[in-house]
């Protein structure tokens, strides 16, 4: 008897030896019988058939379809499918030969039932198989392996991988088979690995297994802060990386400044090989200097697994200064005369290698004599006065920068001290109102104000009742009735350090026309376009405009006139003709009248060349341009050389001529007429227009002038002036480049008419002027007040005596 065991649900083959003992025998049936049951279950009939077609018969009630015979093995064997648990027992096999006895061999036919899939707890009964949840690095796993079912009763054994870690089991009184296992201390190398729980009671089949996959969570290895700054500036950005490793999950990367979190300013990235990097928007203040900065890596699952890295913070910030008076002073009781000092705190890294002391934002320094005295971190000022007063501060210089102090106020107490640094001069009209405000600058505020006035002599009080009085100021409104009403008038104020030493003192004369504008400059000139900027005078002591008229040259035409009422006067002239000469004549205007004028002379704007190309016309009215040759431009260049060479020359032979000393008969000619034309004989309506009236020639104007003046008639070269009186106050100022000098050809023709028009271009209304004589690009004599010098083309040396009058040598 053969045994053989099948698994249940499985397929096994039951053997049958049908090999005949005789070559020339053959099999001619095979029945299969099972030892409870008489009848056969399965046959295999080859009688009469060929062995590859026979006949095949199975029990319907036994194995059916299950069962297969197959006879090309060796040994032949009855294949079972599906194998069920009644289909276990003793089978018997019939073979029946052709020529042999039957043959009959029994097989005893065990069914194995396999056992149940394990299941793997944990010690709170939670199927761990289930339930991923991780163990923490260093822990204990323990586990239990339940198997049920199975004949025979399985083995329960623990592999972690292919090694047996536990193979102890025991079978409960329920039938289950149980296994306890204890892994202690768990670690790194175990992270992923599988603890494998097999339940076997057979090797026809795999054991039934399960497995628990190692969920470690690993506490980090390392941290390392990247970027350790030796120092760091206050208020700037830095970043600091921190990288950790080992951690799983990853690590939580905290920031931390001395003990307390730093929050929202760091971000964290994940690398690989279970990295983690932290990067920490550094903002360094004044208050971090000296504190550790600490990256702290943890696993927060596991307890007591932070790592740290930290470095202390060198924070160099701009140094901190406080400044204060010093602590015996009053600051409320200071007067001029006093001694003050201030101490100046300073707190800075690195150390502040500079202290400068700053009055109103001007530095100041070390000067005894000056009762300035800097010692150390604190200012010394002696004998203070009011200009001491101000705001001081104390600033303190490191590699980081300047610090400055916050301002302590200097308040110097002294008597009343008038703001106006001259006197003021205010012109009225009889019976007119003039404001006079007299203010003045005082610590504490001005007590009490009075007033005086004076002309020629006579000092009198003003009544309180004629002014008013505000805090720093006085209001007296004057208004004179006749000629004794014009004067002086101070006003004093006083306080309780004392009276005012120097009074504030107003003029008051009789209004008239302004003064003349002064600094006249000329700016942005461009081909038709200037621009003209004065500074203004006084006014006269009437509300004043300001004119510019622009004149052509020679005729003295007006071309332009430009008023302005703001102050400064600024004049802008435009769509002048390039290339032509202009005056400038400049004005300040009141009720009275117009100042004196301030002229700006020969103002010329130059204008572009035109070259006129001239075509020749033939006899058909056809125009060809006539070209012209590289020959004939050389002989055009030599012959102005040559024509230049020879008017030197003859430029150097007169300049000879008229060097030498002339000797004239005393009756001969020593002057050229010279005609003066009063400046009213240019006025029309109001203005200087430049052309002269031929209705109004004086001859006793220009008489005296030819032939001198019956006291002087006997010095020829004496020209009388005949305004000698002029007032400083009719100054005029002409301003005029030197003339260049005509050809040699046009000397002798118009000479008289030169004379003439010079004398135009210079008068100006009730002012006659004259020209010396003078050679042009000569050093000018001073202007003579109340006549002018005039440039002529002819030459000679002047002389200004005292009585005005001007001596030519000769000519």
């Amino acid at each position: 008897m053969e045994d053989v065991q099948g698994v249940l649900g499985k397929k096994k083959g039951l053997p049958c030896d049908i090999t005949p003992r005789d070559r020339d025998d053959a099999v001619a049936m095979v029945l299969w019988f099972k030892e409870t049951i008489l009848e056969p279950l399965y046959s295999f009939d080859v009688r009469g058939r060929q062995f590859n077609q026979a006949k095949l018969w199975s029990s319907p009630t036994v194995f059916g379809p299950r069962a297969y015979f197959r006879a090309t093995t060796s040994p032949a064997s009855l294949s079972i499918d599906n194998i069920h648990l009644s289909d276990e027992g003793i089978y018997r096999c019939r073979v029946d030969f052709k020529n042999s006895p039957t043959r009959n061999s029994k097989v005893n036919f065990t069914v194995i039932v396999p056992p149940d899939k394990p299941v793997i707890y944990d010690g709170k009964r939670r199927d761990r198989t289930i339930l991923s949840e991780p163990y923490n690095e260093g822990s204990d796993v323990n586990l239990i392996c339940e198997v049920s079912g199975g004949r025979p009763k399985p083995r329960v054994i623990w592999f972690l991988e292919n090694h047996v870690i536990d193979d102890s089991f025991e079978t409960r009184s329920d039938g289950v088979v149980v296994n306890h296992l204890t892994f202690p201390n768990v670690g790194r190398q175990h992270l992923n690995e599988r603890l494998i729980c097999q339940a076997s009671n057979t090797n026809l089949i795999q054991p039934s297994s399960k497995l628990v996959v190692l969920n470690i969570n690993l506490k980090p290895q390392t941290v390392n802060i990247l970027t350790k700054e030796k120092h760091v500036s206050a208020d700037k950005r830095y970043e600091v990386e921190c990288r950790t490793s080992g951690s799983r999950p990853e690590a939580v990367i905290t920031w931390w400044k001395g003990s307390r979190p730093v929050k929202k300013l760091a971000k964290n990235f994940s690398e690989q090989n279970n990295q983690s990097l932290s990067i920490l928007t550094l903002d360094p203040v004044v208050e971090d200097d000296g504190k550790y900065l600490t990256c702290r890596a943890e696993n927060p699952s596991i307890p007591d697994s932070a790592l740290e890295d930290k470095f202390r913070l060198n924070v160099y910030y701009v140094p901190i200064v406080t400044l204060k008076m010093g602590s015996s002073l009053n600051p409320e009781d200071i007067k001029e005369g006093d001694d003050v000092y201030f101490e100046c705190n300073i707190r800075a890294n690195p150390k502040a290698y500079k202290l400068s002391w700053f009055h109103n934002g001007i530095e100041i320094h070390h000067n005894v004599s000056a009762g300035v005295i800097l010692s150390d971190q604190s200012l010394v000022l002696q004998s203070v006065t009011r200009a001491t007063a101000g705001e001081f501060t104390c600033v303190a210089t490191n590699v980081e920068g300047k610090g400055t102090s916050n301002p302590v106020t200097l308040t110097v107490r002294y008597a009343p001290v008038c703001v106006q640094d001259k006197d003021e001069l205010y012109g009225a009209l009889k019976q007119e109102t003039v404001t006079l405000r007299c203010q003045v600058d005082a610590n504490p505020a001005i007590v009490s104000f009075h007033w005086t006035f004076n002309n020629s002599g006579d000092l009198t009080e003003v009544p309180v009742s004629r002014f008013t009085n505000e805090r720093y100021a006085s209001r007296l409104n004057y208004t004179p009735v006749s000629d004794m009403d014009y004067g002086t008038l101070s006003c004093w104020g006083r306080n309780e350090v004392g009276q005012q030493r120097a009074p504030c003192v107003f003029q008051v004369v009789a209004a008239g026309r302004p003064f003349p504008l002064l600094n006249c400059t000329m700016m942005n000139q461009t081909s038709d376009s200037l621009q003209v900027e004065c500074t203004d005078n006084f006014d006269g002591g009437l509300p004043q405009t300001f004119l510019m008229e622009i004149l052509e040259m020679p005729t003295l035409r007006s071309k332009l006139n430009v008023t302005s009422d703001r102050t400064p006067p600024h004049f802008y002239a435009e769509d002048l003709e390039p290339g032509a000469s202009y005056r400038i004549m400049l004005y300040s205007v009141n009720a009275k009248g117009r100042s004196d004028p301030t002229i700006i002379d020969a103002v010329t704007f130059k204008g572009v060349a035109k070259y006129t190309v001239h075509n020749w016309q033939s006899s058909d009215s056809t125009s060809t341009s006539m070209a012209v040759s590289p020959l004939i431009l050389g002989l055009m260049g030599t012959a102005g050389i040559l024509t230049i060479t020879v008017c030197l020359v003859l430029a150097a032979l007169c300049r000879r001529h008229y060097s030498r000393p002339c000797h004239r008969p005393d009756n001969g000619s020593k002057h050229v007429p010279l005609e003066v034309i009063p400046a009213d004989d240019l006025m029309l309506d109001g203005s200087i227009t430049g052309v002269r009236s031929p209705t109004r020639t004086d001859p006793t104007l220009t008489e005296p002038l030819r032939n001198g003046s019956s006291q002087e008639g006997s010095d020829p070269d004496i020209i009388r002036n005949q305004y000698e009186r002029r007032t400083g106050q009719t100054f005029m100022k002409v301003y005029e480049p030197a003339r260049i000098r005509s050809d040699d050809d046009n000397e002798d023709e118009g000479e008289e008419y030169d004379f003439k028009h010079i004398a135009k271009d210079t008068h100006i209304p009730n002012q006659t002027m004259y020209r010396s004589l003078q050679r042009t690009g000569r050093p000018q004599v001073a202007t003579i007040p109340g006549s002018h010098t005039l440039t002529h083309k002819y030459r000679g040396p002047e002389v200004v005596t005292t009585s005005n009058r001007i001596q030519e040598s000769c000519i």
